[in-house]
């Protein structure tokens, strides 16, 4: 059987060389400070698909947080929009989202695919699924059509294909690709000069959303994070918000944009001590950091697609 998964932590770069710089350069001991965001990219595949959507969290930490911050909860399930409703009935089936590495999900409907990252029972989940309806069509677990047993009605949504390797867990859609989560670290989305910058500039977070958009038919990268730092306690959230722009011109105009948005409506009632910084470079990066007493709420609106920064075309 497989053993107890034990979680280890390395120091992680707030704000990376390649990002206070302005380049792309690597730092000599980069290696050795790689957040939890740029580890679960590195298992992500660089494909048009897998970039346009990533969702990331470090649920170990989320589903800890005390009972008495319910604000700080609201981070739970983070890393996947199938398995969030079902967050806490998922140890009944053998899934240990509390000794993960980490969760990170990309890609399209139907091709999205989880990564349950280190600290899982492939062999004892798929034991507790058998024994309520799934089956093995040889890539893995397959969820049945329907379940009317109590408490199994949304399940199949949640895990409707599962499959194990080693200590780690992939759940997809139907149409769900497992290579889009065994790349080669030359081939994965921390090899992706834009991709990687974003993650250094946001730093180490405990959730994220990298999202691609388009503007007058040129593509902008978006993310948002909330920092590891005071996560769960009774201070505000310090969250970050980081753009990658197509031109020094539409990062310009970003900033200005920014800067108004931030100030009004939804983002100027939860958002304080707001900094909007052109951080420039090859990758035109915008930087926003502040603090928030609602950790959950940039996240909230980036799925929503009224976040500050997410222009339409």
């Amino acid at each position: 059987m497989f053993a107890r998964f034990r979680r280890r932590r390395v120091p992680a770069l707030l704000l990376s060389c390649a990002v206070l710089l302005g380049t792309t350069a690597a730092c000599n001991n980069r290696a050795a400070e790689e957040t939890e965001l740029v580890k679960a990219l590195g298992r992500l595949a660089d494909t048009e698909d897998i970039r346009k959507n990533i969702r990331f969290a470090d649920e170990a930490v989320a589903i800890r947080f005390p009972r008495g911050s319910a604000n700080w909860r609201k981070l739970i399930g983070r890393g996947s929009t199938r398995l969030q409703p079902e967050v806490t009935d998922l140890a009944a089936y053998g899934i240990r989202l509390d000794n993960s590495e980490h969760v990170v999900t990309a890609g399209t409907p139907l091709r999205d695919v989880t990564l349950v990252a280190g600290g899982q029972d492939p062999v004892a989940v798929a034991d507790h699924l058998f024994t309520v309806g799934w089956r093995d069509d040889g890539r893995g677990q397959v969820a049945p059509r329907a379940l009317t047993e109590d408490g199994l009605r949304f399940l199949p949504l949640a895990l409707p294909r599962v499959h194990g390797e080693g200590f780690d867990l992939f759940i997809g859609g139907d149409d769900a690709n497992w290579d889009d989560v065994r790349a080669a670290p030359v081939r994965s989305l921390a090899a992706n000069p834009t991709i990687r910058a974003l993650a250094d500039c946001l730093g180490d977070v405990v959730a994220a959303n990298i999202r691609t958009q388009v503007r007058d038919e040129r593509p902008y990268v978006l993310a948002a994070g909330v920092h590891r730092k005071g996560a769960g306690s009774g201070k505000p959230a310090e969250v970050v918000v980081c753009s990658s722009w197509s031109t020094a011109e539409d990062m310009d105009r970003s900033v200005t944009e920014q800067r108004q948005e931030y100030a009004q409506g939804r983002p100027g009632e939860v958002f304080r001590d707001v900094e909007v910084t052109a951080v420039g470079g090859e990758r035109h990066l915008v930087r926003v950091t502040a603090d928030s007493g609602e950790p959950d709420a940039i996240l909230a609106m980036l799925d929503h697609g009224d976040a500050p920064a997410m222009q339409d075309g």
